[in-house]
């Protein structure tokens, strides 16, 4: 039976339970969905990033921070992200750009790591 053909309105709201259910499966799953929703959440591709660089996925985690670098270059935890990323990659000087920058606009004192 194809639920999306049968036009009952049930189906529909199964359909968005099964997806969110899928998205929770993990932290990746998560974000991944939170960022193709809305692509412009430094929220979601800054995590995601963090997801896949904590699972040695570094050109997705690359790929991904770059993104958020985009949307905004004064987020502390999209700076800490890209700090990391470019440590791993010894790249020594942009990462402590990076850090230093995170440290300078954590003005909430939030970024605790």
């Amino acid at each position: 039976m194809d639920l999306c053909s049968s036009g009952n309105s049930d189906d529909l709201v199964f359909l968005d339970r099964l997806s969110a259910e899928q998205a929770w499966l993990d932290d990746r799953h998560l974000f991944a969905r939170a960022a193709e929703k809305s692509p412009r959440s430094v929220w979601a591709r800054t995590n995601l990033a963090e997801e896949y660089f904590a699972s040695g996925q570094y050109p997705a985690a690359r790929e991904e921070i770059e993104k958020a670098m985009v949307i905004t270059e004064n987020n502390p935890l999209t700076l800490y992200v890209w700090g990391k990323i470019n440590w791993q990659e010894k790249n020594v000087d942009e990462a402590e750009k990076a850090f230093l920058r995170a440290i300078q606009y954590d003005t909430r004192d939030r970024n605790k790591r």
